[in-house]
This record gives C-alpha cells, sequence and structure tokens, in this order.
C-alpha cells in the first residue's frame, strides 16, 4: 500500500465521487473519514482544524446512513478521539468491533484509541489479534504505530521504541510515526 499525501488527496476524491453517486453508501463516507484522519496524523494538512470538521462531519453521515455498519462507528471513534470524546471514542470502537469482529482495521484503531484512553492491556490485546487475523497487512505499520502507544501508556519505553522503529521501517513517509518514535526514545 502507498501512503502518501499525492495518494491520499485522491482517495478523498474518489470517495467524494462514490458519495455524489450514492449518498447512502456507508462505507464510503466512513473511508473518506478514514482519508481524513490520515490527513491529519500524517500532518499532510495546512489547516488541522478545517481537516478535523470534515471528519467530523463524514464521520456524523457515515453513522446517520447506517448506525450498523462496523466502518461508520470506526469512523466515528476516530471523530470522537479528535474531538477529545474519550467515553464516546472507546464505545464506537467496541461498537465497531462487535458489527465486524474480524475487521483488521477495526482491530487496529481500537487498539490505538485504548492506548491514547491509557488503557494498554486491552490496547495490546486488541492489537495482537489485528496482526493474527491480517500478518501480511498492507497498512500493519499502523498496527505496529498503535502497538508502539500501548505499550508507551504502559511505561514500556524500550518496547515502544522497538515497535516505532518498525512503524517508522515500513512507512518512513508518515511523520506521526516519527512523532512517536523521538517521544519513545525520550523516555527510554
Amino acid at each position: 500500500a502507498r501512503f502518501t499525501a499525492t495518494d491520499n488527496a485522491l482517495a478523498i476524491k474518489y470517495f467524494g465521487q462514490a458519495i455524489a453517486r450514492d449518498p447512502s453508501f456507508a462505507t464510503a463516507e466512513a473511508s473518506l473519514t478514514e482519508a481524513h484522519y490520515m490527513n491529519i496524523s500524517s500532518g499532510w494538512t495546512d489547516t488541522p482544524e478545517h481537516s478535523i470538521a470534515q471528519l467530523v462531519q463524514s464521520a456524523e453521515r457515515a453513522v446517520l446512513v447506517d448506525n450498523q455498519n462496523g466502518s461508520s462507528q470506526h469512523a466515528l471513534g476516530h471523530a470522537y478521539a479528535l474531538t477529545g470524546n474519550r467515553e464516546g471514542m472507546i464505545q464506537a470502537f467496541k461498537t465497531s468491533l462487535e458489527l465486524d469482529p474480524n475487521s483488521s482495521l477495526g482491530q487496529v484503531c481500537a487498539g490505538e484509541g485504548l492506548a491514547m484512553a491509557g488503557e494498554s492491556d486491552a490496547a495490546i490485546k486488541v492489537l495482537n489479534r489485528a496482526l493474527r487475523l491480517s500478518p501480511q497487512d498492507p497498512g500493519v505499520s499502523w498496527t505496529y504505530h498503535a502497538m508502539a502507544l500501548a505499550y508507551f501508556a504502559k511505561e514500556n519505553y524500550p518496547e515502544s521504541v522497538n515497535w516505532a522503529q518498525r512503524a517508522v521501517s515500513y512507512s518512513p513517509h508518515v511523520a506521526f510515526f516519527h512523532r512517536t518514535l523521538a517521544t519513545s526514545l525520550a523516555q527510554a
């Protein structure tokens, strides 16, 4: 998988076109939310506040279209994470996993959310499941990064460095991974 600003901009364009053709396509709305999340977390936006507003709007539309879609709930979890709603984030990610328990991406995002909420042991358990579900996932660097966050929350900084280095080695152009690695190294 290619995770570049240019590719992500194209993804946003194409998801927008899909939604214009079929406004009831909840998965396209949820995927648009993920593309906005990628812009924000990777530092590819000059206007993070605007990107967060777009992300929240897409997530809300996805849930309005289909609140029983795991991807819609997953998108809502990201919206809550970026707007500081910790409990909403955890609930949305848990609902996402209940609706689609075999989604590797859902597992990764739930693990990341749990790590950010300080629930490191639960995060590590969910992230290990994600790795088992999809060990060759092209987006494995995001799983590694979430694992780094979980170990950071657990205050196991050497293990956080290990996972952050893996994330950076797979996706060296994702700025967020470098920030996590630097922070982990500073604590190790």
